[in-house]
């Protein structure tokens, strides 16, 4: 239209086929603008494949990604329950029935420490890193074991005779990764109501030496 200044022209092409006859090719419009021939380009829908630019999608590699930062997970904390406790009470005590006559014999004949028995020796309201039957005492189960006719004796029987070759071999007699067990035993049943003489003993005895915590 003159109106908005723009004027076509229609190109024909003319071909001559293999019969002879001619062939016109469909026009294609241009636009003369300030007397200057511009092809209409293609719209995108007309575009060769190879042409066309790929769309990223979301899930493209290469395209950052935003993530919503992590929350903290709390974690509960688990509380012992009596039923625990006891089992472990018990652990011990079979323990101790197992194995303190062959505790008070090694400490008789190499007069030290060969074997490994520090947690049914030294239980404390803490399990043993190590310990393959996970046995400790709370001040409850402490007393029941105190009162233990089975074992007490025995058990005392061994206390007192590491209590013997300390202060006569020095604290080298328990290797040193038991000393930080020695300490806490001293400290949980010196802490005890109503401990029996012959522990109080055993607890002054054994915290005159310096048994550093681990």
């Amino acid at each position: 239209s003159s109106q908005h200044g723009l004027k076509f022209r229609l190109e024909i092409l003319v071909l001559i086929n293999q019969s002879g006859k001619m062939v016109a090719l469909p026009p294609k419009p241009s636009v003369i603008r300030s007397g200057r021939i511009l092809r209409r380009q293609p719209s995108i829908a007309s575009a060769p494949a190879k042409e066309r630019q790929p769309v990223a999608s979301i899930a493209d590699p290469k395209l950052p990604v935003q993530r919503r930062p992590s929350k903290a997970i709390a974690v509960p904390r688990v509380e012992r329950t009596a039923s625990e406790d006891l089992k472990a009470y018990l652990a011990l005590v079979q323990k101790q029935q197992d194995r303190m006559a062959d505790i008070l014999r090694e400490l008789q004949k190499h007069k030290r420490k060969k074997s490994h028995w520090a947690w049914w020796v030294f239980p404390t309201d803490k399990e043993g890193g190590s310990d393959p039957a996970n046995t400790r005492v709370t001040r409850l189960t402490a007393g029941q074991l105190l009162c233990n006719d089975s074992t007490v004796e025995n058990w005392r029987l061994a206390l007192e005779t590491i209590c013997d070759l300390v202060e006569e071999h020095g604290m080298q007699i328990l290797p040193s990764i038991d000393h930080g067990r020695v300490h806490w035993f001293i400290k949980f049943w010196s802490a005890l109501d109503d401990a029996p003489d012959w522990m109080v003993s055993v607890c002054h005895r054994l915290g005159t030496f310096n048994w550093p915590p681990r």
